[in-house]
């Protein structure tokens, strides 16, 4: 109850922004008949009439139907919902503002997000590095050309973990627990993410010829608030992408959802040359407001429902 007003008046910020912007608020499904495919999501089912439906880790399949679709530039306020995530920092349900335009490089969509930001938290150190450099910073080693040896040594160093990684898993865990924890307070952007941690972001050869997905999460003072890329616009490569994730989920004995046929013929039908980012808002409070927990900042977290 404390930050109703506050967090109204987030709200009207963010739709005033995409206003002046001519960027169209849409609404979009919370459950579908699909989930997410990315291994580090899980899906909330749903049994409706004797058949499983899924809660939306994130709006971004039926955002890329409308942008197929020709919807132009669009954004949402609104749910999504993640088995498994509680804490300090987790709720399995959240708000979330998401948004896509067409048009926009990785950077552009970078530089709007930033300009968001400063219209809400005004007059935070803004930093940005490559995935690459900080990993080179803060462990000494490139990512890019680092051996299974070197990252079985930074993982028995730097982690509690004991066990076999594959590599991209490995480098995920050493950026989390070895490097997150020492970015630089303010607002930190880290890009151009190793290609194998490229979701659903293109990938391309960066100036050094080492592939990089065009892949941006932003940080503030330490606790990531956004994920955003320069999207994959092509149906053959996201389905192999489908398809992988599915082996790997698989092999970690998770639930393998089907495939979305739908948002697969809605790539073949043609998304624009688009850049999409999401954005967690209770964190983005949270952080605004100096509160401690995400749930200080939640008209009903998880434990009051």
């Amino acid at each position: 109850m404390k930050y109703l007003a506050e967090r109204a008046q987030l709200y009207r910020q963010i739709r005033d922004f995409f206003a002046a912007r001519d960027v169209l608020e849409v609404d979009v499904p919370t459950l579908g008949r699909r989930a997410a495919l990315d291994p580090n999501l899980e899906a909330l089912q749903v049994v409706c009439e004797n058949q499983t439906y899924y809660l939306q880790t994130s709006p971004e399949y039926f955002h890329k139907r409308l942008l197929s679709a020709g919807s132009g530039s669009i954004y949402s306020l609104t749910r999504a919902y993640r088995q498994g995530e509680q804490g300090r920092l987790h709720n399995p349900e959240f708000a979330i503002l998401e948004w896509y335009q067409v048009g926009f490089t990785m950077q552009d969509l970078v530089d709007e997000t930033l300009s968001l930001l400063d219209g809400i938290k005004p007059g935070m150190g803004i930093n940005q590095n490559s995935y690459a450099e900080l990993f080179e910073e803060h462990l000494g080693l490139n990512p890019h050309k680092i051996s299974a040896a070197e990252v079985n040594q930074l993982i028995e160093k730097h982690t509690s973990y004991r066990g076999e990684l594959s590599l991209d898993s490995a480098l995920e865990l050493l950026f989390s627990q070895a490097v997150e924890p020492r970015l630089a307070a303010g607002i930190q952007v880290v890009t151009h993410y190793p290609s194998g941690q490229a979701a659903m972001a293109r990938r391309i050869d960066d100036e050094n010829g080492y592939a990089v997905a065009l892949r941006f999460e932003i940080y503030l003072d330490g606790v990531e608030l956004a994920n955003g890329y320069e999207e994959l616009t092509d149906p053959h490569e996201q389905r192999d992408r489908f398809e992988q994730e599915q082996k790997t989920r698989a092999q970690r004995g998770q639930p393998i959802p089907e495939i979305d046929t739908k948002f697969l013929a809605a790539l073949e039908a043609g998304l624009p040359p688009c850049s999409g980012v999401a954005l967690g808002l209770d964190r983005l409070l949270m952080l605004r407001e100096g509160a401690l927990r995400l749930s200080d900042v939640m008209n009903f977290d998880w434990e009051s429902l």
